[in-house]
């Protein structure tokens, strides 16, 4: 694969990494690469919420960046 991440990063480094990664395949796609950095860096967001420890960090996630998604559209 011409695009590896090693799991020894530290996760600010691992979230930049995955970030610049998604605009890379997404330009080569031809599609919108600020949406693409933008969901690199927020992937791995619900493991940073205390209250994700009964739940999979990707469910805590999803409803904390649809939340952002509506706060953002309602302003």
């Amino acid at each position: 694969m011409k695009y590896w991440t090693s799991y020894g990063e530290n996760e600010s480094h691992h979230r930049v990494e995955v970030a610049r990664l998604c605009s890379l395949m997404v330009a080569e796609m031809e599609l919108g690469a600020h949406i693409a950095r933008r969901t690199g860096l927020l992937y791995d967001i619900g493991k940073e919420i205390p209250e994700s420890e009964d739940r999979s960090h990707e469910l805590v996630g999803m409803e904390y960046c649809k939340l952002l998604w509506s706060t953002r559209n309602s302003l």
